[in-house]
């Protein structure tokens, strides 16, 4: 990590940080001496890519800098983008994707519910019938909750409290 740290004019520590952001492996403690030394070292592959990770990895520099390439307008307009072209198809990452997570069940709801939810469904029952029993029903005592849509939003906001 020094040797290779110094080259990109940063700490060890900050190689080992971008290497774990990236999540590239790196060797154990020992590897290079074994290696030098003429012993036999397990060498990690480099792992596949996972979801969402990018696929640059930024070493160094400010979190707050930026990149400015000055090219003549005239260069931008008359380039065309090339097509993006993909080692992997796509149904290739679907599956692989679906293999890394597994299927989430959704405990009942509302009896698994947490409890916090579970008040705020009670309260808000509490209010439908204020509002239904109403001469002069207002917006100020309409349900919060009273849409499906609504009401399924307050149920999948359980899957924070409860994701298996």
């Amino acid at each position: 990590m020094k040797t290779l740290s110094g080259r990109f004019g940063l700490s060890d520590v900050g190689m080992a940080k971008a290497c774990r952001k990236s999540n590239i492996p790196r060797p154990p403690r020992g590897y290079w001496a074994k290696l030098a030394a003429g012993k036999k070292v397990h060498r990690q592959a480099l792992p596949g890519r996972g979801p969402g990770m990018s696929d640059e990895i930024r070493i160094g520099g400010s979190r707050y800098g930026f990149y400015y390439n000055q090219s003549s307008e005239e260069e931008v307009l008359n380039s065309s983008p090339t097509p993006p072209v993909f080692d992997v198809p796509i149904e290739q990452v679907e599956e692989d994707i679906e293999k890394q997570f597994k299927k989430v069940t959704m405990p009942k709801f509302p009896e698994r519910a947490h409890r916090l939810i579970r008040k705020l469904l009670e309260a808000d029952e509490e209010r439908r019938i204020k509002y239904l029993a109403s001469r002069w029903p207002s917006d100020w005592d309409k349900p919060l909750f009273d849409e499906p849509f609504e009401k399924k939003t307050a149920e999948s906001s359980e899957c924070d409290f409860y994701s298996a």
